[in-house]
């Protein structure tokens, strides 16, 4: 439940969806000096009736922040600035502070960014955010579709579009994931977990975490020591970078960390060897061994180019 004010929204989508519909790039019929000409600037009460009634952003922005503080009061009332106006904080801030914010999944941040910013760089960021659902992206382009307003509408267009292939992409790679997720008692499985562990895509691999934290130790043992065979890898830098997503996710673990190698599906000899060791330490230690042994063996041999 999202409340502002005394607006009330059941789940993101829907306050997504609404205030994206109210004021998505909207802008006034003609321009806010105009609008707000000498003539009504002077006059308080006309001020203050376009301050309840307007629903342009622009203006409303203008009025929030008038030298007359009845006018600034009436302006903080209209449903925009309940809505959307009072988080425009973050558009005041510098670049790579606004990039940060549209990364972040808060929901306020991101609608503020997808209505007012001009920056494709950030825009295309916002998109990506996984906050931004596919069903939101379809509701965005449908939107700039609508409003079709010159070369910047074009380019927003083009990353909108490019993202959406990427989020209906990842859809299928996690379902795919969750399928695999079912049954990791079986090889192919494993191998398909190994596979999108290391996908360019941080979502697909945050989606391997969050599954595999839940897994019982011994799976999660099958799989590291399938992880840290060679075979099952094309060449040594996606192994590598394999193994070292692997490591992220041990290092996440503190379940791992409370629970000794005796717990472990192994040969006993082993279990003795390890048998004051946790299982955090144990994954450890064989996924950064094999992590070493790759390095010294591109030592030896740099004519594969990967390997450079």
């Amino acid at each position: 439940m999202i409340k502002l004010g005394k607006y009330a929204y059941k789940d993101f989508l829907e306050y997504y969806t609404d205030v994206m519909n109210r004021y998505f790039r909207r802008m006034p019929p003609i321009p806010t000096n105009i609008y707000l000409s000498q003539d009504v600037a002077k006059n308080r009460n006309i001020k203050k009736k376009i301050a309840s009634h307007c629903h342009f952003p622009s203006i409303i922005n203008v009025l929030a922040n008038d030298e007359d503080e009845e006018v600034r009061l009436e302006a903080r009332k209209n449903e925009y600035w309940h809505l959307v106006g009072r988080f425009q904080d973050i558009l005041g801030f510098a670049r790579n502070e606004r990039m940060a914010f549209a990364r972040i999944e808060g929901f306020h941040n991101l609608v503020v960014l997808l209505i007012f910013e001009d920056d494709l760089q950030i825009l295309r960021e916002v998109l990506n955010n996984p906050a931004i659902s596919l069903k939101m992206l379809v509701h965005f382009i449908r939107l700039l579709r609508e409003r079709g307003n010159g070369r910047k509408d074009e380019q927003i267009m083009e990353i909108a579009s490019e993202v959406m292939g990427q989020k209906r992409k990842q859809i299928v790679q996690i379902s795919q994931i969750n399928r695999a997720a079912k049954q990791l008692n079986l090889d192919q499985n494993l191998k398909t977990i190994l596979h999108y562990l290391r996908d360019e895509n941080n979502t697909v691999r945050l989606a391997i975490h969050n599954i595999l934290l839940k897994e019982d130790p011994n799976r999660l043992n099958r799989l590291i020591h399938m992880a840290i065979n060679q075979a099952h890898f094309q060449d040594k830098l996606n192994h590598f970078v394999t193994l070292t997503e692997l490591i992220r996710l041990i290092d996440k673990s503190e379940k791992l960390k409370k629970v000794t190698v005796q717990s472990l599906n192994l040969p006993e000899e082993i279990k003795y060897g390890e048998r004051n060791r946790s299982i955090k330490d144990y994954f450890n230690l064989l996924i950064r061994s094999k992590r070493i042994e790759i390095i010294r063996s591109i030592e030896d041999d740099l004519s594969e180019i990967e390997n450079i």
